[in-house]
């Protein structure tokens, strides 16, 4: 039997399904990995990949290949390690912790310490092989690399954490679920491939939306050659309010593949739509023929609606006929008021 088909016949014992998932506990279904959906695989803390959740999906973890199908139902953060034959995941319960281990008194140094290579370890590359091959854990692997050291008493404890996590990275591999961002795809991205993405770091990819005044309610006109990377950025932080249009040039459509990889919601994908720069050229172009055409249109009909004026004479005689004659002011006696009297 395989490694991936052992994988996947123990699924149900390594990723439960979690209670209440379905159509009547809509809150769990949020919480839990569900086919089709897109996960970021996290190796160590420092290898990253993006795989689709199918239930005979094959995914490359460490050095095995192995089914994503027993991952349907597992919680997103969750951890798991990956056994010696690559035959199965196991659950982490309990995690390392991040800093060093505490150090009250300093009786040792590695001042006298000499690498010697195959010296200094009593295993041999054949013993650990068999030790694989009998389904040793990496930990009993570790643990016995440890023990048959010559020079692991005499190191530091420091030295010696130090010395167990690089024996870990080759002989265990540990993996967790992480919910895809595109904070999370743009560094999965760039250490993948950084020129596919034109370099562009996490922190550029935030102060471009910034920049570009990407939110909520906005019209988002987009021409995106990053591998859909920012079109997934875009429509995550509208939010599924707003118009996101993805602009592809030459015919071709937009490759929007960051886009399908987000998990993102009805709502949020009803706002995309896509189209092609000529086509909008051309568009604009017949936009503005059309306002220029209503433009010339207004101003003939408002020249129609005006009547002409009349010439100067016939408009001179037609002002002193309307204006009335002004009289002079007569005195109640008859007298004009500016005549003087006469008396005697």
């Amino acid at each position: 039997m395989s490694a991936a088909a052992a994988a996947a016949a123990s699924a149900a014992a390594v990723a439960p399904a979690a209670p209440g998932v379905g159509a009547g506990a809509p809150e769990a279904h949020l919480n839990t990995i569900q086919e089709g959906d897109h996960v970021i695989f996290d190796e160590h803390g420092e290898k990253k990949s993006v795989h689709a959740i199918t239930r005979n999906g094959v995914a490359k973890v460490g050095k095995f290949r192995i089914c994503v199908g027993q991952l349907i139902g597992a919680p997103w953060g969750s951890s798991y390690k990956l056994a010696v034959d690559g035959s199965r995941l196991i659950p982490v319960t309990e995690h390392e912790p991040v800093l060093g281990p505490a150090v009250d008194e300093i009786d040792k140094d590695n001042a006298t310490l000499v690498d010697a290579n195959q010296r200094n370890q009593g295993l041999t590359s054949g013993d650990i092989a068999a030790m694989a091959a009998s389904g040793k854990a990496g930990e009993d692997i570790i643990a016995a690399l440890c023990s048959n050291s010559a020079t692991f008493e005499g190191k530091t404890e420091f030295a010696q954490e130090k010395y167990k996590r690089r024996k870990a990275r080759k002989y265990t591999t540990t993996l967790s679920l992480r919910r895809p961002t595109s904070w999370g795809l743009c560094e999965v991205m760039f250490d993948k491939a950084p020129t596919g993405i034109w370099n562009l770091r996490p922190d550029s990819l935030s102060l471009l939306l910034s920049m570009g005044n990407v939110a909520a309610h906005s019209r988002t006109l987009l021409l995106d050659n990053c591998q859909g990377l920012l079109a997934a950025a875009c429509a995550e932080r509208l939010g599924g309010h707003g118009v996101l249009c993805c602009v592809g040039t030459g015919g071709k459509a937009p490759a929007l593949s960051g886009l399908r990889q987000l998990n993102l919601a009805q709502q949020q994908r009803a706002i995309v739509c896509m189209a092609q720069l000529a086509d909008l050229q051309q568009a604009a172009e017949r936009l503005k023929s059309r306002a220029e055409q209503q433009q010339v249109q207004a101003q003939a009909d408002g020249s129609n609606c005006q009547q002409p004026s009349p010439p100067a004479s016939a408009a001179a005689a037609a002002a002193a006929s309307s204006s009335p004659r002004r009289r002079s002011a007569v005195h109640p006696a008859g007298v004009s008021s500016n005549s003087s009297s006469r008396t005697g």
